[in-house]
């Protein structure tokens, strides 16, 4: 996803800045960012996976999850996720 540059993104306090999940029009979450080092997400499943015996191939696609709880789309609904002040996605499922 593409949108306009931030500048000087690097000084920002991403822990600070909040988000919020709108499902047709209605907020149903906001958290602050601080939750989502994918780092801190990425340590949790190697842990897990070791706790089997099992490890993470060379190669692998981790996908970590979402910041806010998630549902199912259905046909209609309009979706939009944004960082307060900054940026903001929006989709239709058709």
């Amino acid at each position: 996803i593409l949108g306009e540059p931030i500048q000087n993104w690097e000084k920002l306090e991403l822990n600070q800045l909040n988000s919020k999940l709108y499902w047709n029009n209605e907020l149903i979450g906001e958290a602050k960012l601080l939750k989502t080092n994918p780092i801190n997400s990425l340590i949790w499943v190697i842990n897990h996976l070791g706790k089997f015996n099992k490890k993470i191939n060379q190669g692998s696609i981790i996908i970590t999850g979402s910041l806010l709880e998630t549902k199912k789309p259905v046909s209609n609904d309009i979706i939009k996720f944004e960082i307060e002040n900054f940026s903001s996605v929006m989709t239709e499922i058709i």
